[in-house]
């Protein structure tokens, strides 16, 4: 019915430009469109389902949940990155991240709890233990120390906001006082993702140093 494209077009191009005000920093490129697919029999979510779909993503928590007091940064979050249909099942995957244990324990209950309010399955896999930030610990300000005086350059110490094995070794060790350093990379995870050569040996020059040191001055 020509009235109901026009109608319906009309919704797209006023959904669109909401969308656009939203995201017009982060995501200034947003576009939605819809195409004619002509008459036929086409698959369609019965309507008990489409509504247990939207209203889990209406009330499932996604993005930040906490900060951190002490580094004034994320320290809890989660995102939806996967919606797929296989013809029977209609599967949603998130990652879950914290560097706190209990918070991020929280996040998986309030995911399990409204997936199987809906009617839903949920399974938990590939987790990456919490690395809690440790104001105490020696080993950043040693290392602080030691690259300065190699290079004769300032440096700082930073936080991040992602998984990472530390956090493996952080489970198994309690109170291991733990650092994360590398060389200088760029793109990390993508097709273009390179690597200063020189800035290989600056970081086994510290390493190497910083074992030394270590080594000289256990107890």
């Amino acid at each position: 019915d020509p009235q109901d494209r026009e109608a319906l077009s009309e919704c797209i191009a006023s959904f669109t430009e909401d969308m656009r005000a939203e995201y017009q920093t982060a995501d200034p490129g947003i576009h939605i469109t819809a195409e004619d697919c002509g008459t036929g029999e086409y698959e369609v979510f019965k309507k008990h389902l489409l509504s247990r779909i939207l209203l889990m993503l209406m009330l499932v928590p996604n993005g930040i949940q906490t900060m951190s007091a002490d580094l004034n940064m994320p320290e809890s979050s989660l995102n939806l990155g996967v919606i797929k249909d296989d013809g029977e099942y209609i599967h949603m995957t998130w990652a879950v991240r914290s560097s706190v244990a209990s918070l991020k324990g929280l996040i998986k209950d309030k995911l399990e709890n409204l997936t199987e309010l809906l009617g839903g399955e949920i399974s938990f896999n590939g987790d990456y233990p919490a690395w809690p930030f440790n104001p105490n610990g020696k080993i950043c300000g040693l290392c602080k120390e030691i690259y300065e005086k190699q290079t004769g350059r300032s440096s700082s110490i930073e936080t991040m906001h992602a998984g990472l094995e530390c956090g493996l070794l952080s489970e198994k060790m309690p109170g291991l006082d733990i650092v994360s350093m590398g060389p200088d990379l760029f793109d990390i995870h993508t097709s273009k993702e390179r690597m200063k050569i020189d800035s290989v040996e600056r970081i086994w020059q510290l390493v190497r140093e910083v074992l030394k040191h270590l080594a000289e001055n256990a107890d």
